[in-house]
């Protein structure tokens, strides 16, 4: 009989820009959870609304995902796909973001999954990775238009902004396309080159 896995982190989405005024509490709250050893997943989707040219935060794959949840203010931090907390602030205001966000991340974490993911990677060339993930359905899924993505993310960038010193959890491609690559049966290997 099919059966649930325990999850192993809860997806955190943060939509968020260098020139956002209200960011700053957002990031700081998200490091946060991981300070606190929360199993998270977090991805920083930069803005081009928000985020000056001359910038390489923003990309191509970024704004797509701004567009796909029709994100209309900053920051926007969306928890497994289903919570939107409020995150804003200073970056003095990071505990009140943490807070939001951690009562997000309780309601989610002992969710359990209907899906297994395995993911490995090892390097192609010296500037090329291959990624791959397998996929398997253990329980019941509810859905019908699953998807599964595989974000490439920088972490430690040096970069002064709103009170903090750098950026972390940068999203820098979305391998699979911001609309992902369809769940199509039991099992399914997804390749990427990156």
């Amino acid at each position: 009989s099919a059966q649930n896995v325990a999850r192993e982190c809860v997806l955190v989405e943060a939509f968020t820009g260098i020139n956002c005024p209200y960011c700053p509490a957002a990031a700081g709250g998200i490091a946060e959870m991981l300070n606190q050893g929360l199993s998270v997943a977090p991805l920083a989707f930069h803005s081009s609304n928000f985020t000056p040219d001359g910038y390489d935060y923003v990309t191509p794959d970024t704004d797509s995902r701004n567009a796909w949840y029709s994100i209309k203010s900053w920051p926007t931090v969306i928890i497994d796909g289903v919570y939107s907390p409020y995150a804003g602030g200073a970056a003095s205001q990071y505990l009140r973001a943490y807070d939001s966000l951690k009562a997000s991340y309780d309601k989610r974490i002992n969710v359990t999954s209907p899906f297994k993911l395995d993911l490995t990677y090892e390097y192609d060339s010296w500037n090329k990775c291959r990624a791959k993930v397998v996929v398997n359905q253990v329980g019941e899924c509810e859905g019908d238009n699953v998807r599964v993505f595989i974000a490439l993310t920088e972490s430690h960038i040096p970069q002064i902004w709103g009170g903090w010193s750098e950026l972390n959890a940068v999203v820098r491609d979305v391998v699979t396309s911001t609309a992902g690559t369809k769940f199509t049966g039991e099992t399914q290997e997804i390749t990427a080159l990156f």
